[in-house]
């Protein structure tokens, strides 16, 4: 249900978005559904936020597959 749930609008949206774009989430279960459901890969805000505010030089790019 919740995959069906999710076709309605962001996995299309994610699917849609360029390899570049960030994707973030929250929840475990999102980060899940949009791997299962998009095959990119979703990050927690928290990591986000601790990367941001990290000094320039330790800073590292998440990996992010290829776009199909």
């Amino acid at each position: 249900m919740s995959l069906r749930i999710g076709e309605l609008a962001v996995l299309p949206t994610i699917r849609a978005a360029t390899a570049e774009t960030l994707i973030v989430a929250g929840g475990t279960s999102c980060r899940h559904q949009i791997a299962d459901g998009a095959q990119r890969k979703a990050e927690h805000v928290a990591r986000v936020l601790d990367r941001a505010s990290a000094p320039q030089s330790s800073r590292s790019t998440p990996s992010r597959p290829a776009p199909p």
